[in-house]
């Protein structure tokens, strides 16, 4: 049994001596390649219900405002989109 295990570190051992280069693959040299900035921002239209509080709800002022709302508005941001609310009944 010792006979085996020695066997296999010494295979393992000449398994990764002999393949250096598979080391570069997790080494992060360049940062990953992001997309050109657009000069328009892209409209992004998001329909929600407007009566499923707190998520999202018609305020007094007639605008939507929840939780979905607040995500949606960051992720737009982050993506430089323009985010343009919809009501739309279930």
């Amino acid at each position: 049994m010792r006979v085996l295990l020695g066997l296999f570190l010494l295979l393992c051992a000449v398994t990764l001596a002999v393949q250096p280069g598979q080391a570069a693959f997790w080494k992060k040299d360049k940062p990953a390649a992001s997309p050109a900035p657009s000069a328009e921002k892209r409209t992004v239209r998001i329909a929600m219900e407007g009566a499923y509080a707190p998520f999202n709800v018609v305020g007094i002022d007639g605008k939507l405002k929840g939780f979905d709302v607040d995500i949606a508005n960051a992720v737009c941001a982050l993506a430089n989109f323009n985010c343009v609310f919809t009501t739309q009944a279930w």
